[in-house]
């Protein structure tokens, strides 16, 4: 048995060993996926007025030192060729300001809600106390540690080439945890016991019909079904770019994660990747993207939707309960819970109520009545809508814009890939909270792409086609010109007219 604490402050070095052996792109993927599927839950250090270092927070942290160490020792001349090419971006922070406004609110929101939030909340038996400066300092550093990921990715993981990088990655990790995961169906969510003695947490909640729901190391199941469903985005989007024999690898690793999905009991993941699976399979990047960018602004306006009565509750409850009353019931409670706590949310919706329970719901008595599942209204309770704008805008930016600039960026089907499976896990957050290291990966991949524009080789190729010089003394459209060559997307792009490679001679023949 590994002692949790021991697994924890041991992890930099195994960081260590990653980026000394691996490129930057691989060295960071596996710092933070690795860590976050296999180091222990529920296990850190608290350190005063500091986030505690835990499995999300040790990863980015020693990934970030060692992207740093990695880049001072390599020679000037190689990380000049690195940057220009774009296989990494400058800096840690995004160039973009509307990116940049967004991590305001999110860190710059966490310190004004406690501000803001230094009034006691009293109750028959105890109170609440109020939150202090100190308190928005904490808060405020952890929000810093929460979006280590995704400032990491946007640096090391904006090219095309990395994308498909961590799509192999992804899927690898992913069929490798199935494994894992079936054990758990047949025996029981017992490894996070047996290997580091930390039992599951709501042990009732994993046992579904005359199975088990597998945990792993994760802390729900709920969490590792939609990591699956993530990794079934990414395994059919390779099995795409692929040809034979890798994509019979990348097919078989697919095809194994989704019996995992059917045998996990995890009825949302499932439907998700239901849905989701005939756009990765007989779809173009153009539609992916826009798929991906459909699913990013329901999430990013739900909590309006939701509050104005415009999410048709009743009708998904009853088609739960058309598939089984015992999950439809769940759904319901559910949404009570969620009715409540948004109740509770918008008698303070700018900058929220703050840490230490003071967005949950309690009797007169002080007794803790609400039960919290869904990241949305978590974020909301907390922080306002400072907070879930700032949150879910990083989250959601990236497919958003994309699908806006699809046609000038030159998107592959390895980027609409990552759009997909960052829709999977976005889907996830409105019913769970799930939240984690690989959703900010996801989120921060994208809004690289974006600030990484249109790579130069692209411009090379379009560079090929090169417009025919107009002839002097000729007023008729040259009958040699051909529109303009389609881009990722199928759709022609305007521009000017495009000649043939080698002109005709006298004869007609080339």
């Amino acid at each position: 048995m590994i002692p949790p604490l021991l697994a924890i402050c041991v992890w930099p070095i195994a960081v260590m060993i990653f980026f000394r052996r691996y490129d930057l792109v691989r060295a960071t993927v596996l710092a933070l996926l690795l860590g976050f599927l296999f180091l222990p839950e529920r296990t850190g250090i608290n350190l005063p007025a500091f986030p505690t270092l835990n499995k999300n927070s040790v990863p980015a942290l020693a990934a970030l030192a060692m992207g740093f160490v990695i880049l001072r020792q390599m020679p000037r001349a190689r990380s000049a060729e690195l940057l220009a090419s774009g296989k990494i971006l400058p800096g840690v922070l995004p160039s973009s300001k509307l990116i940049l406004g967004l991590l305001a609110l999110l860190v710059g929101g966490a310190l004004l809600t406690a501000l803001v939030n230094d009034d006691p909340l009293p109750f028959a038996t105890r109170s609440l106390p109020g939150l202090s400066t100190y308190d928005g300092l904490s808060f405020a550093l952890t929000a810093v540690m929460g979006v280590l990921p995704l400032l990491l990715a946007r640096k090391y993981l904006a090219h095309p080439d990395a994308h498909r990088t961590f799509l192999v990655i992804l899927t690898l990790a992913a069929a490798g945890y199935a494994l894992l995961a079936l054990y758990e169906v047949r025996m029981s969510p017992q490894l996070s016991n047996q290997i580091y003695g930390i039992s599951v947490r709501s042990w009732l909640q994993q046992v579904r019909n005359d199975g088990f729901r597998p945990v792993v190391f994760l802390d729900h199941g709920l969490r590792l079904a939609v990591v699956f469903a993530s990794a079934a985005m990414a395994a059919f989007a390779l099995w795409r770019l692929s040809k034979p024999p890798e994509s019979i690898r990348y097919l078989l690793a697919a095809l194994l994660i989704l019996v995992t999905i059917t045998l996990s009991k995890s009825l949302g993941a499932l439907m998700i990747v239901v849905a989701l699976l005939p756009v990765v399979l007989f779809t173009g990047v153009r539609v992916q993207i826009l798929v991906a960018a459909a699913v990013s602004m329901i999430v990013l306006l739900y909590p309006l939707l939701r509050s104005a009565d415009l999410v048709p509750v009743d009708r998904v409850v009853e088609f739960a309960r058309g598939i089984s009353p015992e999950r439809a019931g769940s759904l319901q409670f559910r949404l009570k819970n969620e009715d409540i706590l948004l109740e509770k949310a918008m008698q303070r919706p700018v900058l929220g109520w703050g840490g230490w329970g003071r967005a949950r719901v309690f009797d007169e008595d002080g007794n803790d009545i609400s039960v919290t599942d869904g990241s949305w209204v978590i974020s909301i309770g907390l922080g306002g809508f400072v907070r879930y704008f700032g949150e879910f805008g990083l989250l959601t930016i990236g497919p958003l814009l994309l699908a806006f600039r699809r046609r000038q960026l030159g998107l592959t089907l390895a980027t609409s890939g990552l759009c997909l499976a960052l829709a999977a896990n976005l889907i996830d957050l409105i019913p769970n909270s799930g939240l984690s290291p690989l959703t900010m990966m996801l989120a921060g991949a994208l809004i690289g792409r974006l600030e990484l524009g249109r790579l130069p080789s692209q411009d090379q190729e379009q560079a090929v086609l090169s417009p025919q010089p107009k002839r002097a003394g000729r007023s008729r459209a040259d009958p040699e010109a051909i529109p303009p060559p389609a881009g990722s997307d199928g759709l022609a792009r305007p521009g000017p007219r495009y000649t043939r490679f080698a002109p005709k001679t006298s004869k007609g023949k080339p």
